[in-house]
């Protein structure tokens, strides 16, 4: 376990300085503007799989063009992908010695410019904050933690209830307002 948390520091070490040259400009745009959003998630349950599956087919009928990307225990995998087809995944074994993700895996994920990006983890999973940090992405929502001030333009704040159907419905409340509100 310390061997591991040494890596994720070195790793978190390696974010920091990357994230110093980054040139991306974020600004807010406003859902109804928005055409593509991205979608990041770390699956744990097959019930976050299916709320997730849900706000998916949300943004299907509001006319949005959706890419979702999970990360995933390898051994759960193939259940995830049985249950969501239009995810892709990757795994642990997708990850460098640091747990970065490779970009063979997640490459086309990170040069897509999504109008919005959606980082749907309640935690903390290192290989989705350096995503979420590198996305091309003009805007980038997710939940509030202080470690993730610098990768989001918008945090929500889940005092209660700290799960992915609550957070669904906060991002189908907050979306819903102007840009400039």
């Amino acid at each position: 376990m310390k061997l591991k948390n040494l890596r994720i520091r070195q790793g978190y070490r390696i974010l920091g300085k990357r994230r110093q040259q980054q040139g991306i400009r974020h600004y807010s745009v406003s859902f109804r503007d928005a055409d593509e959003i991205g979608i990041l998630f770390h699956a744990n349950t097959l019930d976050e799989v299916q709320c997730l599956k849900e706000f998916f087919h949300y943004l299907k009928q509001q006319g949005k063009k959706v890419t979702v990307l999970g990360y995933a225990q390898a051994a759960k995998e193939a259940a995830f992908k049985t249950k969501s087809v239009f995810f892709e995944y990757f795994t642990e074994k997708d990850l460098n010695f640091f747990f970065i993700p490779s970009a063979a895996k997640t490459g086309p994920f990170l040069e897509k410019r999504f109008d919005i990006l959606i980082n749907f983890s309640l935690g903390e999973c290192f290989p989705l904050t350096w995503l979420t940090a590198f996305s091309q992405a003009t805007f980038r929502v997710g939940t509030y933690s202080p470690s993730r001030v610098q990768d989001l333009d918008l945090m929500i704040h889940l005092k209660e209830d700290r799960n992915i159907d609550n957070f669904a419905n906060q991002l189908k409340e907050y979306l819903s307002l102007p840009a400039s509100a």
